[in-house]
Parts: structure tokens; sequence; C-alpha cells
């Protein structure tokens, strides 16, 4: 998927336009839906997308990624599904 995400980025960059930013703007039992806010020459377009292109996307870009109140209202944690990582055992030096 990465070649993809590279040839929609460079051809995007090559005629001048340029990802302004994510949106993850709304969300059903099933999935989530996303928009890619792209400029260029003034004007804004935005294209629909799978929320995973769109934030990879963005992530290749460096764009910002927005989550909808209404997304984080009726799916968001609050906080409430953090998850603690433990930290990583330490490793033990390799012995002849």
């Amino acid at each position: 998927m990465s070649f993809e995400l590279d040839l929609m980025k460079d051809a995007i960059t090559s005629i001048g336009g340029r990802i302004d930013r994510v949106i993850v703007n709304d969300a059903t039992q099933r999935e989530y839906l996303a928009q890619v806010v792209v400029s260029s020459n003034g004007e804004s377009r935005v294209v629909q997308a799978r929320p995973g292109d769109a934030v990879a996307l963005a992530l290749k870009a460096g764009a910002p990624i927005f989550v909808e109140d209404k997304v984080l209202d009726k799916f968001g944690t609050n906080g409430a599904g953090t998850i603690t990582v433990p930290p990583a055992p330490a490793l033990k030096p390799d012995t002849p």
C-alpha cells in the first residue's frame, strides 16, 4: 500500500497541490469515514477516502489529522480506553 500512497502524494504535489488535512468526519457501526482536504492554486477540494488510507497519506505528507466531535461522542472512549504498555524486558547480554 505504501507505493500507492507515495504515488498519490507525489501526484498531488507534482501539480502544485498540497494535502492540507485529514478529517475523520463520520462513523457507523460498521465503518469510519474520512475526508482528505487538498488545496491547489488557492482552491480546496475534499476527497472522500477510507480512514486508514487518509491517515497514512496525512502521515506521509506531514498533514494534521482531525476527528470530528460527533465521531468522538459516538465512539470515543473519553480516556477510558487508555492502554498501559508494560516496559520491555531487559535484554541479557550474549555470553560466549
